[in-house]
């Protein structure tokens, strides 16, 4: 990792992320990305020869990380991807829904 920064995304900033990777564009997940600072990552890739893009592909969905024989199985991490793991981290459709539904009460209350 060569830096990170806090940015808040645009519309157009949004449409563009979800564009060149793999999730789908849904109101939900562009609620998510302007609802809040987004933290961007400059990975540098020292091996010119690796494309970038595939490398993290497979880090995400197909690596799953191997047992170590030494540590009991409850100290072992999970045996999924790092998509499938961290995904259990995101908000579901309805929560996101339930969430913005408070949002919209709380300003009504405020106007009245």
């Amino acid at each position: 990792m060569v830096g990170r920064e806090e940015i808040q995304l645009t519309s157009e900033m949004a449409e563009d992320v979800l564009y060149a990777g793999d999730a789908p564009i849904n109101e939900a997940s562009m609620y998510e990305l302007l609802s809040a600072p987004a933290l961007a990552i400059c990975f540098r890739i020292l091996d010119t020869e690796r494309n970038f893009v595939e490398l993290i592909r497979k880090i995400l969905y197909e690596e799953i990380p191997p047992l170590d024989e030494s540590k009991p199985i409850s100290d072992q991490p999970p045996q999924k991807t790092a998509f499938d793991l961290y995904k259990s981290y995101s908000l579901t459709k309805e929560e996101i829904l339930e969430t913005r539904r408070e949002e919209r009460d709380k300003r009504k209350e405020k106007i009245c």
